[in-house]
């Protein structure tokens, strides 16, 4: 009987053993479990437990090059992947803002050519590897060069590429092409992608895109446009957004807008009033104003022009007295001094230009030229 009863009490003290061992076991899963989850590791498990695991950082490289062959003063644009631009005003070392990741390509392309010369980009589109792309190479050079002559008498206008290491023209295929009436005057916009010309007998400035690789000219939609009567001159503003034309028997001159793609000439508000026979006409470096040199009466006319619409305001002051015959005014590049030849006089006035664009004769104006003076051109070498 006692040892029945030892037995029962050893069973009963196994069992409890047991229990407490089993209840020990959950504790420690559970707390284990908790710690997992509050450090934030795991993954959902077998039993349903949650947690986050980290995908490992895409290593992404910088893509640079380098620029030789830039001229001073002048600048591009260049632009990766269609949207990464990248302005550039000097030689050396670039790097693009935005990096790409390893596996990804990247494709620069010249976004903007500089104005007076041809940029090209050798291994510009490759896949990235597994460091900083670095073998961009964008190399500039003198672009093509070609020139533009206004034949009154055949109501045309020749076209030449120019070598330039001689200096040699050679006529364009195609040349020469057809103007309106009377051509008198041409100019090119500063981009060197469009041609204007002046049609003095009918009243018309054509507008002419021209083939960059070969020179050729192709007339603009519209063209010829609606001018003064007597179109004598025409030029475009340093920034190639707007051109203006001197009318010559309607004693007016026109402003036009130009559309930047097409080149087309839209008509800025009505043309103003210049001096007896405007003859010549120039704008400043800086666009701010223009002048118009006026044969009959004597005069320079001066105009503020509006930066955004191009709009003409005459200076106060304007006419302002020149010699007999003004046939020609233009600006020096400082834009800081105004010349006219007098034709009937056979000098040259000589002006100061103020911050309003008006002018004053500057000491011992006007000088002596050769007789019968029609042009006029400044040179800064």
């Amino acid at each position: 009987m006692i040892q029945s009863q030892t037995t029962a009490r050893h069973a009963a003290l196994r069992a409890f053993r047991r229990g407490v061992l089993g209840l020990l076991r959950l504790a420690t899963g559970a707390a284990l479990s908790f710690t997992l989850a509050a450090c934030g590791g795991g993954s959902t498990g077998p039993q349903g437990a949650t947690g986050t695991l980290s995908s490992p950082a895409v290593a992404t490289y910088q893509i640079s090059g380098t620029l030789t062959g830039l001229s001073a003063e002048e600048s591009l644009v260049l632009q990766d992947n269609g949207g990464d631009n990248l302005t550039l005003t000097g030689n050396g070392a670039f790097t693009f803002t935005k990096q790409i990741a390893a596996g990804g390509t990247y494709n620069v392309t010249v976004l903007t050519q500089p104005l007076h010369q041809k940029c090209t980009v050798t291994n510009s589109s490759r896949t990235v590897g597994s460091g900083n792309v670095t073998t961009i190479t964008v190399t500039c050079a003198a672009g093509s060069q070609f020139a533009y002559v206004a034949n009154t008498g055949d109501n045309t206008i020749s076209a030449y590429s120019i070598n330039t290491s001689t200096g040699v023209l050679t006529a364009v295929t195609g040349s020469p092409f057809t103007t309106g009436n009377g051509p008198i005057s041409v100019t090119t916009n500063p981009a060197g992608t469009f041609v204007y010309v002046a049609n003095q007998n009918d009243n018309t400035v054509s507008a002419y895109s021209i083939n960059a690789s070969t020179g050729a000219l192709t007339p603009v939609a519209g063209s010829p446009f609606a001018t003064g009567s007597y179109p004598y001159s025409v030029t475009v503003n340093p920034a190639g957004t707007f051109a203006y034309v001197a009318n010559f028997n309607s004693n007016t001159f026109s402003a036009y807008s130009i559309n930047a793609s097409t080149g087309a000439l839209t008509p800025v508000g009505s043309p103003v009033a210049t001096g007896a026979n405007p003859d010549s006409v120039t704008v400043n470096p800086a666009g701010t104003f223009a002048y118009v040199a006026s044969q009959y009466d004597g005069t320079v006319s001066a105009y503020s022009i509006n930066a955004v619409t191009g709009a003409l305001t005459p200076v106060t002051g304007s006419p302002f007295a020149a010699g007999t015959y003004a046939t020609s005014v233009t600006v020096n590049p400082a834009g800081t001094f105004a010349y006219v030849a007098n034709e009937g006089d056979s000098n040259v006035s000589a002006y100061s230009l103020s911050a309003t664009g008006a002018v004053t004769a500057v000491t011992g104006s006007p000088f002596q030229a050769g007789t019968y003076p029609d042009s006029i051109a400044v040179a800064q070498p």
